[in-house]
């Protein structure tokens, strides 16, 4: 119990920081904002959109974009501290 405890504090305390980092970081802000944007946009047309406007995580996933929807969490990537690899793999398929 005790450890399940302290591993959730842990979590938690990881978690924190993360989005604490992400809100300094000017590529979270814009992404941030133009997510605010579209939302406005569909409420202004007349709409109510059924989902919270999801927490968007820059963690470079391998798919370079995925929606949880069990968190509601949108998984993206940052071109700008991605490898080469990555950014070469990337444009070879567009």
């Amino acid at each position: 119990m005790r450890k399940s405890l302290y591993l959730a504090f842990i979590l938690l305390f990881i978690q924190s920081i993360r989005l604490y980092a992400q809100k300094k970081d000017t590529v979270a802000v814009k992404a941030i904002a133009l997510r605010n944007e579209f939302v406005e946009k569909v409420k202004g047309s007349g709409f109510t959109p059924s989902l919270a406007r999801p927490e968007i995580v820059f963690d470079n996933p391998r798919s370079y974009g995925n929606y949880d929807a069990d968190s509601n969490i949108l998984h993206t990537s940052d071109w700008s501290v991605s490898t080469p690899y990555n950014l070469d793999s990337f444009l070879k398929v567009v």
